[in-house]
């Protein structure tokens, strides 16, 4: 689901001063490449262990600030052209089916004067649902249901782009499993971090043997092949950012559930913490999901990618020098704990603005306290310096 973030449980501090100089030292940009590695390589801090000797270089593609906005399916048809999208293409589309047998398929309608739910079936009740409608704009959750496979399908049209599927393998273990109980049949065994751990591990899945980079990989080909409501050659794309290995409840298979996120030209667009705290102008991602089989998510919840093109604002051609980000992060760190920093990678954070999103690049690093094993992603705004945590 799109997540937006309501709260604010967050530290924001500049630096300044306290790094010894009233002036940031700029470098260009495309110097990185080289001065990140040497800089790993040569400090050290008394409260800092620092455990990896690179960041992944973005020195094919420009580092920029961008602008989008979000696009429903719906935005601009009528309630009956609407529904004609989704039942001839995107529910289809979504249940890897040329047509859906409508007899499946039922509207639910939350309009009626009691305030409560009111369930059409799509084909016989589908005149009357266009007869009831006034003056105002309704946006059709439709429901697609095959009891005999146990495939339900929940989709909101509206501007989240919500999607509530189980294809119906996990569900043939548990009966009437719904999306949101699916997770139930699935014993977690390992928790991977796709952007740091060793993905190289085996699982047996309900076809066959998958390596954990195989199953990223598959899944974020699902997700681009299915989930889209964007232009082909929009940069915003789908990620998996997070994978646990769990088994089957019952069998001897495994299954993966999975976590996504977005990105922007390969670079990872800030996720949902799982503290469900943040400041008040920022949206973070969050979707899930459940892969037992080969190419195919059985369960799906959440996001939708329904971001236009972005549009660049301008071009980053000079930064912090990366020496100086460090010392501030020592700095923002220092107390009596020594933290491990795990690992450090460049991200995008989408800002809410009038008009639309602004996508910001931001330096993350991912510090966890051996004391409480406790983990927080540091921020570091990459031209001012501003530095804000989050705990995950």
């Amino acid at each position: 689901m799109i997540k937006r973030i309501v709260g604010a449980l967050v530290v924001v501090i500049i630096l300044c001063t306290a790094c010894g100089s009233e002036e940031s030292n700029l470098v260009k940009t495309d110097s990185l490449v080289v001065e990140i590695p040497k800089v790993l390589e040569q400090v050290s801090y008394d409260n800092l262990e620092i455990l990896f000797d690179n960041i992944k270089s973005y020195e094919e593609q420009e580092i920029v600030i961008a602008t989008t906005n979000r696009k429903s399916p719906s935005e601009g048809l009528s309630y009956e052209d609407a529904v004609t999208l989704y039942v001839d293409r995107i529910i289809p589309n979504l249940l890897d089916m040329e047509k859906v047998d409508t007899e499946k398929i039922y509207d639910i309608n939350t309009r009626s004067e009691e305030g409560a739910y009111r369930i059409r079936t799509y084909k016989k009740d589908y005149q009357d649902v266009l007869a009831t409608i006034d003056e105002y704009e309704y946006i059709p959750h439709l429901v697609y249901a095959n009891n005999e496979t146990w495939t339900e399908l929940y989709y909101t049209g509206d501007w989240l782009s919500g999607v509530y599927l189980t294809q119906g393998k996990l569900g043939s273990i548990v009966p009437s499993m719904s999306a949101f109980g699916a997770y139930r049949v699935i014993e977690d065994v390992k928790e991977y971090d796709c952007r740091m751990d060793d993905l190289s591990d085996s699982y047996l899945l309900m076809d066959g043997e998958k390596t954990v980079l195989k199953a990223k990989q598959e899944i974020e080909e699902y997700l681009d092949a299915h989930y889209p409501l964007t232009e082909e050659d929009n940069e915003i794309r789908n990620e998996v950012y997070k994978i646990i290995a769990g088994k089957i409840t019952g069998t001897e298979y495994y299954a993966f559930r999975v976590y996504r996120t977005l990105n922007y030209n390969g670079i990872s667009i800030r996720e949902m913490p799982s503290t469900q705290s943040f400041p008040n102008d920022e949206m973070v991602f969050l979707g899930e999901g459940a892969m037992c089989e080969s190419k195919k998510l059985d369960i799906t919840i959440g996001l939708i990618n329904c971001y236009e093109k972005p549009e660049v604002e301008r071009v980053i051609t000079e930064v912090i020098s990366f020496q100086e980000v460090m010392d501030r992060v020592a700095y923002y760190l220092t107390g009596e704990t020594k933290f491990q920093l795990m690992h450090g990678s460049l991200e995008y954070r989408m800002f809410v603005k009038e008009d639309g999103y602004q996508l910001v690049p931001y330096w993350c690093f991912i510090a966890k306290n051996p004391n409480d094993d406790s983990t927080i992603k540091i921020y570091v705004d990459m031209e001012t310096g501003e530095i804000e945590h989050f705990i995950y």
